[in-house]
């Protein structure tokens, strides 16, 4: 049992259950493991491959010494009286208060027991265990997925004059931007000058702030009308790349246009990527079972929260469960004996409870009324 313990913490497989345990697995998974966390060779500043070690300790430090240091502000605060209070001074107080003793244990008690949540190695099972001692040391991106969604619909209208913003419809307020965390949007006409004024309020922002924008990591999207003229323009004002849909926002996809089966072909190869990197051999159907369930329906839950994808992409989805569960051999796929939808009844009605993933998509669907 010690020995079995030691293997499951090594190998970090959280699914584990009473009678599916199997050392063999364990250290397949702890070799694939350690070979996939080696560090091989990483490209420097200057474009040039490192393969030493010590050079790439150096540059590993010298590129988050960087990205961590503030540089001194040499703008105006005067800009910040633009930016509106979006929370009062008593929501303020309720955030930077210290959280009571109950608040902290209900967040320890919901951590996962196989994992460390620091560098300390110390797993959320021990946090649990020895709470009496340790006791005293111790909004919802989807809407902007959906805004976002929503307004690129509309981004091939024509608009005049400086800065021209969206509107999801005539009355609502019109949308400048969406944010979550460092993620952000910015809405606006391809016309020069309002171009020109996004790029002064982000330039204003970063000489106040001392944060810089990383050129690499920003695009511009434009909808498939636009001239090659226009986009050469838009590229040149901002510095940033053309980008084309569909893109990623989120984790979730954003397209214009008509809606297609080829747009979430991402999460398919995800799915079946991963289910590639298990030891398809070595698991027992109860575990193959556990997997899918615990795992591999959990894939696809955010797509569904804020995204309508075809049916076609269900039945991809579940086309792998079902080759993953039935196994395979040397010439190929095993037969399935038994209908996916007849396995998504309960056991009462002959099933074994997995989630169909249609009924996913149709609760979380429900959720946005």
């Amino acid at each position: 049992m010690i020995e079995e313990g030691y293997w499951r913490q090594k190998a970090r497989v959280k699914w584990i259950r009473e009678g599916d345990k199997n050392s063999k697995y364990f250290h397949s998974i702890v070799t694939e493991r350690r070979a996939n966390a080696v560090i091989h060779r990483i490209k420097g500043a200057n474009g040039v491959w490192l393969t030493e070690e010590d050079r790439i300790v150096a540059e590993a430090v010298e590129y988050f010494k960087t990205l961590f240091s503030a540089e001194p502000s040499r703008g105006s605060s005067d800009a910040l009286d633009v930016v509106p209070h979006m929370i009062s001074h008593a929501q303020n107080e309720e955030l930077v208060r210290v959280p009571e003793i109950e608040e902290i244990r209900e967040v320890v008690f919901g951590m996962d027991g196989e994992s460390a949540a620091g560098p300390d190695g110390f797993t959320g099972r021990f946090f649990i265990f020895a709470w009496k001692v340790v006791a005293e040391d111790g909004r919802q991106f989807f809407d902007n997925v959906l805004l976002a969604q929503e307004l690129i619909a509309g981004i091939g209208k024509a608009s005049r004059g400086g800065f021209v913003p969206f509107r999801v419809l005539n009355g609502c307020p019109v949308v400048t931007h969406l944010a979550y965390a460092d993620d952000i949007i910015i809405f606006s006409s391809d016309m020069k000058r309002s171009l020109q004024l996004v790029m002064q309020v982000i330039k204003d922002y970063t000489s106040i702030s001392g944060q810089k924008v990383n050129q690499q990591k920003c695009d511009f999207l434009s909808y498939s009308s636009l001239s090659e003229v226009r986009r050469r323009v838009v590229a040149k004002v901002m510095g940033f790349r053309s980008q084309s849909f569909p893109v990623t926002y989120l984790g979730c996809l954003l397209y214009s246009g008509k809606q297609r089966k080829s747009y979430f072909s991402a999460i398919c190869i995800s799915v079946a990527s991963r289910v590639l990197s298990w030891k398809e051999r070595l698991l027992s159907s109860g575990g193959k079972l556990v997997l899918i369930q615990s795992v591999l329906a959990s894939m696809p839950t955010h797509l569904f929260a804020a995204s309508n994808p075809p049916r076609g992409t269900f039945v991809m989805l579940e086309h792998i469960f079902a080759d993953f569960l039935w196994g395979s051999s040397d010439v190929g796929p095993m037969f399935h004996w038994i209908k996916w939808s007849q396995l998504c009844k309960l056991y009462p009605e002959s099933g074994v409870g997995v989630r169909s993933l249609q009924h996913v998509f149709d609760a979380s669907s429900l959720k946005l009324w």
